[in-house]
């Protein structure tokens, strides 16, 4: 089927007026009035920008601020950083631009107000399940003996035959019956397992289940499925991207079996998937995310992130310069890594619209580029189109990054 352009924008333009709720319409469903809701929106912005000057960042300009936020959260871990950090990765317009039309604002800030709310939560529970896993680690022992839970057990088997890594030699199978219901026996022997059972139901049979469909009397170490797994994610070998879809729709089906389990916690079991193996990140690389399968921090991050540099990168064609000279992009990624302050620098130099060919040389001679190219002239010109292209891609960069000093 043939791409067809006006269509695609016909249909975009039809669900957009399919989806719109009248502004009043959203107000009076939250219980506000028009006023109200304006006033909050401007509360919201004031609150930023004390939230920043309390944080000890007074600049005015959106990707500086941005900068110097990942900055601060190397030094500061309070409540309010959380807040500020999930604040400028939600926005979109309403804190950085001077917006005068009242609804428009009040329209900004119902967009991201629950957005905001939510990132902050996520960041603030990720110290609390990374402490909660340890301790689960360590209360890991020999279980005493106790009977399996039939009804579990016999869900457990069920569910699982219907994946068909397991289905092929698990069907009628009553030495893989009976290893599930050691599995169980030993998730039900142990309260903080009980707490996390889809993951381990699920990690155990995925990585465990040659030995559970072929081994008597199996007693799996549940210790090793909270050791990082590495799946091989980048090469489909015609088998095994089909096996981790199957792994992840088991997990997805265990999921939504023990969400309504007062002893399950599902949104500490979904991070100990997120953060033990790398199939959450080939999901999301290579399937259509439909189901809810865990990300990990970096890529939730970036599924709120909404800010866009107002610096256009009217960027030319550089490929060519780019493959005669490989080494030298690396060099420059390893320099802005390292000199964050001249970076700053220049940035604020566009803004105010200096000249920023001192920043650019200065750049160009902290990447050594002299000993990586002898045209000059063309090495920094690149430099100067890195740096401005870094002003968007790079702050987003940063921004991801900064999250494992905020939540340290």
């Amino acid at each position: 089927m043939e791409y067809d352009e006006d269509y695609e924008i016909y249909k975009f333009i039809k669900e957009a007026a399919d989806n719109y709720v009248p502004t009043k319409k959203r107000l009076k469903a939250i219980g506000l009035t028009f006023d109200e809701a304006y006033q909050k929106a401007c509360d919201y912005k004031n609150e930023f920008y004390s939230l920043l000057k309390s944080h000890g960042i007074d600049s005015e300009i959106p990707d500086i601020i941005l900068i110097d936020i990942c900055k601060q959260t190397d030094f500061y871990k309070d409540e309010g950083m959380f807040r500020l950090y999930s604040m400028a990765v939600n926005d979109r317009i309403l804190l950085f631009e001077n917006i005068t039309d009242k609804e428009q604002m009040i329209l900004c800030w119902l967009d991201i107000k629950d957005k905001v709310d939510e990132l902050m939560a996520y960041l603030q529970g990720l110290p609390v399940y990374r402490n909660r896993l340890e301790n689960l680690v360590k209360s890991i022992k020999k279980s005493p003996a106790e009977k399996a839970d039939l009804e579990e057990q016999a869900n457990l088997y069920k569910m699982s035959l219907e994946h068909g890594f397991i289905y092929k030699y698990g069907y009628k199978n009553n030495l893989y019956l009976n290893n599930v219901g050691e599995l169980v026996r030993l998730v039900n022997s142990n309260e903080q397992l009980k707490s996390v059972k889809p993951y381990v139901y699920s990690a155990v049979i995925s990585r465990k289940h040659k030995m559970m469909l072929e081994r008597a009397d199996y007693t799996p170490n549940i210790k090793d499925v909270f050791k990082y797994k590495e799946y091989k994610i980048y090469d489909d070998n015609g088998k095994n991207f089909d096996t981790y879809q199957s792994y992840l729709e088991l997990y997805e089906q265990l999921q939504r079996h023990y969400s309504d389990d007062q002893e399950v916690d599902i949104g500490f079991s979904d991070y100990c998937f997120a953060n033990l193996s790398n199939l959450s990140e080939w999901y999301h690389e290579n399937c259509q995310p439909n189901e809810p399968i865990p990300m990990q921090m970096k890529r939730t991050i970036l599924k709120y992130y909404g800010f866009k540099s107002w610096f256009f990168n009217d960027i030319p064609y550089f490929g060519d310069f780019v493959e005669e000279n490989p080494v030298m992009e690396i060099a420059f990624d390893n320099t802005l890594d390292n000199h964050f302050d001249l970076f700053r620098e220049f940035v604020n130099a566009v803004y105010n619209e200096e000249d920023t060919q001192k920043y650019v040389e200065e750049f160009y001679r902290l990447a050594d580029a002299e000993k990586l190219s002898p045209d000059r002239k063309k090495g920094l010109l690149f430099a100067r189109l890195y740096l401005t292209s870094a002003m968007e891609n790079r702050i987003m960069y940063m921004m991801v990054e900064s999250a494992e000093d905020l939540i340290k």
